[in-house]
């Protein structure tokens, strides 16, 4: 016999169960009761059934409860017929108001249910918040994940990558992608694809595409209606911790490279500081060895300055602190810097009148053209021209550092760079950093080789005219 046969004759035991006592405990109050009010009686196992077997147990034993009360109390006695209209209305009265009692104790049983439900919900969401809290790695959210969604759905859950994971079947990993793409489930026991093998909840919160499957065996719907809630759920705190620990790694990562840094430029920059002001208080000797050392101490120091600042770049530590810059002054401290470097060529400034003031990182900016002009300084001969132009055409502010040195050439990672015919000092690292910089602020830098005839470089940094300032905010 088949379980909803057994369940329903069961049902029918109890209802005719009920009744019968409701029959036996009216003999009894008989002698003091009228028969309106005997009627009270079986009122009492309708709400009984009716609660314990909901709404169908209620109807049932309603039916039995009024049958039983016309065929023993209801005049004339041991028959269904009723003769006089006040019991037929009596009658009536019981079976409209147990049907109803009927309908609410069922109503109020199944919100017990769902109020009793979401009370186990929201224990079981409150026990998996603080287990993924006390999680500090994403193998330990996951492993978390996969062990109580399992446990509480009986399905087999992994995280995969639609787009990486080669052992998704194609209808699988299209219903994984369709989730993912409109974070909403698809797959097994969904209206999208529901011939795949498993079901494909989208982790919405978490950093990188991530798609969550549930597999319950080929054939069987991963996850029950009444648990899909549940599962939508623990999934958006999986990815909210996911989220949580890539963060915190990110940042303790950020933080030790930024201490790493700091340490490097410390360690570095406090002996160069002292080397270079010993050699600054030593006297000129007629080999010009202490120049020499001079030169190479401060090429070293620029080098170090270039290390450091290639390696924030890469890592987005450099911090924003743009401000209104002259550029003639800017190409003045330049100039300034490297005064005794370019007294052995001959250098010629052009800078236009009318050059508006831009919206820059002085500091950058000055590094920008520290290692375009040392660049050009280093690949020149002595006594070779180097022109520093300025000037605003087509719509954006221009400052242009010509030589006659050796031109460019393309490098593998499509960075501009000096044939170099012989060892030259430098590590190359210069324009690089000029190119990241320049990226940074929203200038942009061309590297190119001269175009009249003459051998050299030509190297540009274009300001456009969004980083202009405006003559009004100026005088503002």
């Amino acid at each position: 016999m088949s379980d909803s046969k057994t369940s329903a004759l069961r049902l029918i035991f109890e209802s005719i169960l009920s009744a019968g006592l409701a029959v036996g405990a009216a003999t009894l109050a008989q002698p003091w009761l009228s028969l309106a009010n005997l009627a009270f009686v079986f009122l009492a196992p309708v709400i009984f059934v009716a609660g314990k077997r909901g709404l169908a147990g209620g109807l049932a034993t309603a039916l039995f409860a009024t049958l039983g009360f016309n065929f023993f109390f209801v005049p004339p006695a041991y028959t269904l017929h009723v003769a006089d209209v006040d019991n037929l209305v009596t009658l009536l009265a019981l079976a409209l108001t147990a049907a109803l009692v009927s309908q609410l104790s069922a109503r109020l049983k199944v919100q017990a249910m769902q109020a009793g439900a979401l009370a186990q919900m929201s224990l079981r969401l409150a026990t998996f918040t603080q287990d993924l809290a006390a999680c500090g790695t994403e193998p330990a959210v996951r492993s978390i994940a996969e062990d109580r969604i399992g446990a509480w759905t009986g399905a087999e859950l992994c995280f995969v990558d639609p787009d990486n994971d080669e052992a998704l079947s194609p209808l699988d990993a299209a219903a994984a992608r369709w989730a993912l793409a409109h974070k909403v489930e698809a797959g097994r026991g969904t209206d999208v694809m529901a011939g795949a093998d498993a079901l494909y909840i989208p982790i919405q919160e978490s950093t990188v595409p991530m798609v969550a499957q549930l597999w319950r065996g080929t054939g069987t719907v991963p996850v029950p209606n009444d648990s899909l809630e549940l599962v939508r759920q623990m999934l958006i705190r999986t990815g909210v911790a996911l989220h949580r620990v890539n963060v915190d790694a990110r940042l303790q990562h950020e933080a030790m490279r930024e201490a790493v840094l700091a340490s490097i430029g410390h360690d570095l920059r406090t002996p160069l500081t002292g080397v270079i002001a010993g050699l600054a208080a030593l006297p000129l000797d007629k080999q010009g060895i202490v120049e020499a050392s001079r030169a190479e101490a401060a090429r070293l120091e620029q080098l170090v300055s270039n290390i450091l600042d290639l390696a924030r770049l890469r890592s987005d530590a450099l911090p924003d602190a743009r401000e209104a810059i002259d550029l003639t002054d800017a190409v003045d401290a330049v100039m300034s810097a490297l005064a005794s470097r370019l007294a052995s060529h001959r250098l010629d400034v052009g800078l236009a009148t009318d050059l508006p003031l831009v919206r820059s990182d002085a500091r950058m900016l000055h590094h920008m053209l520290l290692n375009l002009l040392d660049n050009a300084v280093k690949f020149s001969k002595p006594g070779t021209r180097i022109l520093i132009e300025g000037k605003v055409t087509e719509g954006s502010t221009m400052l242009v550092i010509t030589d006659e040195g050796r031109g460019l050439s393309e490098s593998a990672a499509g960075l501009p760079k000096r044939d170099v015919a012989e060892r030259v000092p430098g590590s190359g690292l210069g324009l690089a950093v000029v190119s990241g910089f320049a990226a940074a602020l929203g200038i942009k830098f061309v590297a190119s080789n001269r175009t009249d005839g003459t051998q050299g470089a030509v190297m540009s940094l274009r300001f456009p005219q969004a980083l202009w300032i405006s003559q009004a905010s100026q005088t503002a």
